[in-house]
């Protein structure tokens, strides 16, 4: 799951995943931060 922590002006992206493995991880951080960023946040 996602969790998402905004601090200050600039949005922290957290990104736990239960026995998912690390190049899981990379890819939906940027997943994430795409869609941050189609949002108008990041």
């Amino acid at each position: 799951w996602i969790l998402l922590r905004v601090s200050g002006t600039e949005p922290k992206i957290r990104i736990y995943a239960e026995s998912e493995r690390e190049e899981g991880l990379a890819e939906r951080r940027g997943i994430a931060i795409s869609a941050l960023r189609d949002l108008g946040v990041g």
